[in-house]
């Protein structure tokens, strides 16, 4: 399995790094796929054999390559106009094979983004299932404890060391060694977090019930999921970036009313 680092990925992208980051945000947090990388420039999410979509790394931009049969194009015909006309040409204009409407879309800017992630759920609707929070241990910043190898309650039994993995293969370079975790119990949000002396100054039990969007406590655990590694597992991805991700966690919490 051939893993980039963020670090090393980013570069090559240039100035569609921030729509790299939205496109992969969805992906990683709508759908359940394991991320297969050949090392050099092509990024398929996979499942059960079957290609969602293919990703091309190119100098200054990326591509999207996504394949739809009968029945997605049947879809995408009933609300065209929904579509901008951009997107529109590109349909047109792509070829039709035994297997179907190969399209290729250059990805400059995030001006793409948003009718790419509705034509990825005419292709496949997102299966990754809605969060189970019963028992949740939510830190300060929204991080599930409950789920994270470190908490003491987690950490026995080799959990400081499949954390030390995951974390090198998610966040690092691959010349860069995780740090040594062996004797980390975490007990939860400390006093001497940043995050922690935040909230607690303005009488707040979490970030939630704060204006977190536009935070200047650069301190805090939030997690992109668009910025780790590419070519990870969806088990890495459920249980080393997923528990860490408060703002996508608090985002998701005020929509189903569970704010306080």
């Amino acid at each position: 399995m051939s893993i980039l680092s963020f670090e090393e990925l980013s570069p090559r992208l240039g100035a569609s790094v921030s729509a790299w980051t939205r496109l992969m945000n969805y992906l990683r947090t709508h759908y359940v796929m394991d991320e297969v990388f050949d090392g050099k420039d092509e990024l398929k999410f996979r499942r059960s054999g079957k290609t969602l979509v293919t990703l091309y790394l190119h100098e200054g931009y990326f591509a999207v390559m996504l394949i739809f049969g009968r029945k997605e194009r049947e879809a995408f015909e009933a609300q065209r106009e929904a579509f901008p006309q951009a997107v529109r040409e590109i349909y047109d204009a792509s070829r039709t094979y035994h297997d179907g409407k190969w399209m290729l879309f250059n990805v400059c800017d995030e001006s793409l983004i948003e009718p790419l992630t509705r034509l990825l759920t005419i292709k496949k609707k997102p299966n990754r299932k809605p969060e189970n929070r019963e028992g949740m241990i939510l830190s300060v910043c929204g991080n599930r404890c409950d789920q994270c190898l470190l908490y003491h309650r987690n950490s026995g039994n080799g959990g400081n060391l499949r954390f030390q993995e995951g974390d090198a293969r998610c966040y690092r370079r691959s010349d860069e060694p995780a740090p040594d975790y062996s004797g980390m119990h975490c007990p939860g949000c400390r006093e001497d977090c940043a995050v922690s002396r935040c909230a607690r100054s303005k009488g707040y039990a979490s970030c939630i019930e704060c204006d977190y969007e536009q935070c200047g406590t650069r301190e805090s655990n939030f997690t992109e999921p668009g910025n780790i590694s590419v070519g990870v597992s969806a088990e890495d991805i459920e249980l080393f970036v997923l528990p860490y991700c408060g703002r996508e966690r608090f985002d998701d919490m005020k929509r189903r009313g569970e704010a306080p």
